[in-house]
């Protein structure tokens, strides 16, 4: 196997270079297109690589909404059971794609949280991660340490952050506070 023949997948923090964003489709539908934080959401041609995070999940849950509606009409006309039940499996393949493509961006701290309008996604509020920051230190006599800004530590009350130093080895860069 040659380096140029195996696939790696794209970074977490990139969109897949795959992704067509649906409003450009012809067979699309404005009403099943959740909000993106309850607004419009980011053009289609937009650099940002936050956006086109945001427009990959929007796409997902737009997905698993018009595979709800096809569900729903199908049942509303008592469609026979063989076809409801691919419907019903349709979506729920719909919904396994919104996982798979949350599970991607956990790792920098990107989710949507959803909200419903009956059994419909009618809007996603997003979390912007924000990225450890490198702060310039003061040089002293004891340390050239670099310092780095954590983000969600100034929330902790500052008497529990006293105390002796404790140092601990953490799997994949990860840490619970």
């Amino acid at each position: 196997m040659t380096p140029e023949s195996v696939m790696t997948p794209p970074p977490p923090h990139v969109p897949a270079a795959s992704f067509v964003d649906p409003r450009t489709r012809a067979d699309f539908q404005g009403c099943h297109w959740p909000l993106c934080n309850g607004g419009d959401a980011p053009p289609a041609e937009s650099a940002d690589p936050h956006d086109g995070r945001c427009l990959e999940v929007l796409a997902a849950y737009y997905e698993v909404n018009c595979r709800r509606m096809k569900l729903e009409e199908a049942r509303a006309r008592q469609a026979p059971e063989a076809e409801t039940g691919a419907l019903l499996g349709a979506v729920d393949e719909a919904l396994c794609a919104v996982d798979a493509i949350e599970d991607r961006y956990a790792s920098i701290g990107f989710y949507g949280e959803p909200t419903m309008r009956g059994d419909y996604y009618h809007s996603i509020g997003f979390h912007r991660p924000e990225l450890p920051r490198v702060l310039p230190s003061e040089p002293s006599c004891h340390s050239f340490a670099t310092w780095l800004a954590v983000p969600g530590l100034d929330e902790i009350p500052r008497k529990q952050l006293a105390g002796p130093t404790v140092l601990m080895r953490v799997p994949h860069g990860k840490v619970d506070l």
